[in-house]
């Protein structure tokens, strides 16, 4: 009988298990996550494309550590997409600041 990583017996709190609600949590974070490939996907609008492509890994990286979160403590999940939109728009300042991108780069 095959059993499932992330939920216990019938009360929800078995060892191996995380309950109900912190998987859910889980799920959201995993979800807003995936949400907020929108804005790493518009970033090419004011990046070069070596910077689209650092941006992308920086959310597939977050995206690994976000999974690596659901099998340990899924409410840590949360904090994913916030660390998501915060790389983003570190990430997207210093490119600007620094490096010169914009949109007059793609004019």
């Amino acid at each position: 009988m095959a059993t499932s990583a992330f939920s216990g017996g019938s009360s929800g709190t078995g060892q191996a298990g995380h309950p109900w609600w912190s998987v859910m949590l889980g799920v959201a974070g995993l979800l807003l996550h995936g949400g907020s490939a929108l804005f790493y996907i518009s970033a090419s609008l004011i990046a070069p494309l070596y910077g689209v492509l650092a941006l992308q890994l920086v959310w597939i990286v977050l995206l690994v550590a976000g999974l690596h979160l659901m099998r340990r403590n899924p409410p840590l999940t949360l904090f994913v997409p916030a660390a998501s939109l915060v790389a983003l728009a570190v990430l997207a300042w210093f490119g600007g600041a620094f490096l010169g991108w914009g949109p007059s780069m793609h004019g």
